[in-house]
């Protein structure tokens, strides 16, 4: 929710410019089912009059849908086409690196502080509750990363540190993490020299967590999925 003093900046410039203000809907969200299709996680609402089918996962997700339908709403009218029909292109929405599930059980998301990660665990939560999973973390120095480890803690069965291979911004090395974890938790950690080393060292479960970083998304996705398919969206 948009606090009050920064919607009321929003709407002032919105009156300088002449701009119309559209306020996101706050209808009711019922009848919340989620299923895997394809290896892509989908959550299922009634919203009004709807049946929404969203490619996305956790509530974040479902909030930021109250936006989406209602520009939609207001642009069907102003451009006479089908909302209804609009709303089916939802099925196929692509965010990459946002919860994102590769057909072997890896799971890729570019939280990189303490307010993403607790969204990436919010939609775990939903899809698989009560699991512990092998988590590949990396980040750079810049950010909050022990309030991160802290709240991914109780989320890992256990935790591969790697470097970020970018050299323009300083990352913390996997021994500085696995010291960093120490002060936190008692949970295994190992460290790998790159993300293939760190896939290797967990080829063997059937989920997996790659977090701590956009860049360290990206990373991984240049590693396992065709280029075509992470720009084609």
């Amino acid at each position: 929710k948009m606090p009050d003093c920064a919607k009321e900046v929003m709407i002032k410039r919105a009156d300088e410019l002449s701009a119309l203000v559209l306020e996101a809907s706050t209808a009711g969200i019922s009848n919340l089912e989620f299923s895997t299709l394809n290896s892509v996680w989908t959550q299922s609402f009634d919203f009004k009059e709807y049946r929404i089918n969203l490619s996305m996962p956790g509530a974040m997700q479902r909030e930021n849908f109250r936006t989406v339908f209602t520009v939609l709403e207001y642009l069907a009218v102003e451009f006479e086409f089908s909302l209804s029909e609009a709303l089916i292109g939802l099925e196929e929405t692509l965010w990459p690196a946002r919860c994102q599930i590769l057909p072997d059980g890896i799971i890729i998301d570019s939280a990189h502080n303490a307010d993403g990660i607790k969204t990436l665990l919010e939609s775990l939560h939903e899809f698989t509750p009560g699991k512990t999973i092998p988590i590949i973390f990396g980040s750079f120095k810049d950010k909050n990363t022990s309030e991160c480890l802290k709240a991914l803690e109780p989320w890992a069965e256990y935790f591969i540190f790697l470097a970020l291979e970018t050299k323009f911004r300083a990352s913390w090395s996997g021994a500085e993490l696995v010291a960093m974890l120490k002060n936190i938790s008692s949970k295994k950690a190992f460290t790998a020299e790159n993300p293939a080393g760190a896939l290797e060292l967990t080829q063997n479960d059937s989920l997996r967590i790659i977090c701590g970083s956009l860049y360290l998304a990206g990373e991984f996705l240049t590693l396992l999925v065709p280029e075509q398919e992470v720009l084609n969206i």
